[in-house]
């Protein structure tokens, strides 16, 4: 009888993108035979116990970030050093734990540097070969990609989600400079790889929030977009990010808060929607090229990545700064709708700002 082989996948808790980009990753193990545990944080874990049913579940805790509500990200960040550059010695001494319960056969981590066991295959996923720092601290930008070289060097592959020549999605992120010897393209990673759209959707909004990141810029951004948006006609869908709250709909005039959808319905949705409102991270950037859909994203103010990801896709995506959405947003939106299903009329304020 041959022996089930196991797989402990562990995504980092720093929203659900790092969760859902490991989905079709999870599926092609299952294919494979695997018995997957999924070792993460709530609600990441969330995530993967609706995705798929029934799969096993592990408690890995991870480096607690959280931004600011204004000022720039990386002043904070520059105090959490510590934290964070001794965080992935916290995390072998995890993953032992782990290793000597589950026996696992590999290990697959999303931007988890430390969660590698000597004579277990360890795998990394990270579009992160190097750090975008704002300008005054670019200097270090080299530094410490040879810092993330070092962390990831002693992986027995790390596997990047982005195309190697052409057009790529991440631009420098992983393309600046050179790979790591274990590291290699493969290609964009989306969790709508693996699902059929759902059939049993019979109305759609006109316009999706995809709400993401860590707080408070994620309430921050709701409370922005929520202002403008509740005093048009627009049946707007707001998804909270939330799997750990499953099947919450609360509607208030013409807004919906969703607390989660599952993946087939939320790409039928995605499909559907004249507009899309999301941050601009990196696996949202991949779900709506997957799909082959543009989208309004707007830049965690602070956070570089998403910054330089949303000047580096401008021509594919439409960029809204948040401090701009309250003067600028309904044009945009405007402009979107003049290339969908949605009536002029519904863009028109139904009370006085």
């Amino acid at each position: 009888m041959n022996e089930t082989k196991t797989a402990l996948v562990c995504p980092l808790n720093w929203g659900l993108g790092h969760a859902t980009r490991c989905v079709p990753i999870v599926h092609e193990l299952q294919q494979k035979g695997f018995k997957i545990v999924i070792a993460g944080e709530i609600p990441v874990t969330s995530f993967f116990q609706i995705t798929f049913p029934g799969i096993t579940t592990a408690f890995f805790p991870g480096p607690k970030i959280r931004y600011q509500k204004t000022g720039p990200l990386w002043i904070k960040m520059l105090f959490q050093l510590p934290h964070l550059i001794g965080w992935p010695r916290k995390e072998r001494r995890i993953i032992r734990q782990l290793a000597k319960k589950h026996k696992p056969h590999c290990i697959v981590s999303d931007n988890r540097y430390g969660a590698r066991v000597k004579g277990i295959r360890s795998i990394i996923i990270t579009h992160q070969l190097m750090i975008k720092l704002p300008w005054l601290l670019s200097f270090m930008e080299y530094p410490v990609h040879c810092i993330i070289r070092s962390l990831i060097q002693p992986f027995d592959e790390c596997i990047i989600p982005d195309h190697d020549k052409g057009i790529n999605l991440s631009g420098e992120l992983s393309h600046r400079y050179p790979l790591p010897t274990n590291a290699s393209f493969r290609g964009p990673l989306s969790r709508f790889m693996v699902c059929e759209q759902a059939t049993d959707i019979a109305t759609f909004p006109d316009v999706l929030v995809i709400l993401s990141g860590p707080e408070p810029q994620r309430t921050v951004l709701r409370n922005k977009l929520v202002k403008v948006l509740k005093r048009t006609r627009l049946n707007v869908w707001i998804m909270t990010g939330r799997p750990d709250i499953p099947d919450q709909h609360i509607t208030s005039g013409n807004l919906t808060y969703i607390s989660h959808l599952t993946d087939s319905a939320l790409k039928t949705i995605l499909l559907k929607t004249p507009v899309i409102i999301s941050r601009s991270g990196y696996s949202t950037i991949m779900d709506l090229t997957y799909l082959n859909r543009t989208a309004i994203l707007i830049p965690t103010p602070g956070q570089p990545e998403q910054v330089y990801l949303s000047k580096h896709l401008k021509n594919k995506f439409y960029i809204l700064e948040q401090s701009e959405i309250k003067n600028q947003l309904m044009a945009v939106i405007k402009n979107l709708s003049e290339r969908s299903h949605l009536h002029p009329e519904n863009l028109l304020s139904t009370s006085n700002p």
